[in-house]
């Protein structure tokens, strides 16, 4: 099986509204294709969207409640804790994350830069 469109893909919208039509474009602006072996791999993508959405949540949920306190493992078994870069590299996974989980529910988890309501 090949793989899917290259991405970002974006939703659109024909009419918006309470009756509107939504779509998916890719980045030259055209409705990724479901003809095909590429076909194949991105109705798969897309038949899979909620369960990556839901793991996404998850990991995004234990990132929060953790603190990124396991992205050093190595580190707190010599009892010095995460180094800058490891801090740095999990806050950047998770911005990453937040990205995604921002794109896939049209609503942006992060808290706004300066501190009121988004």
């Amino acid at each position: 099986m090949t793989g899917h469109t290259a991405g970002p893909w974006t939703a659109w919208s024909i009419n918006p509204g309470s009756l509107a039509y939504w779509g998916v474009r890719d980045p030259s602006g055209l409705a990724p294709t479901l003809a095909g072996p590429e076909g194949e791999a991105n109705a798969r993508l897309m038949a899979a969207a909620p369960d990556l959405l839901a793991a996404l949540q998850l990991v995004q949920a234990w990132l929060e409640e953790t603190r990124y306190i396991p992205f050093a493992p190595a580190e707190m078994l010599r009892g010095n804790g995460p180094t800058e870069a490891d801090v740095a590299e999990a806050e950047a996974l998770h911005a990453a994350i937040l990205g995604a989980l921002g794109r896939a529910t049209g609503h942006d988890p992060r808290p706004p830069a300066d501190g009121g309501d988004r």
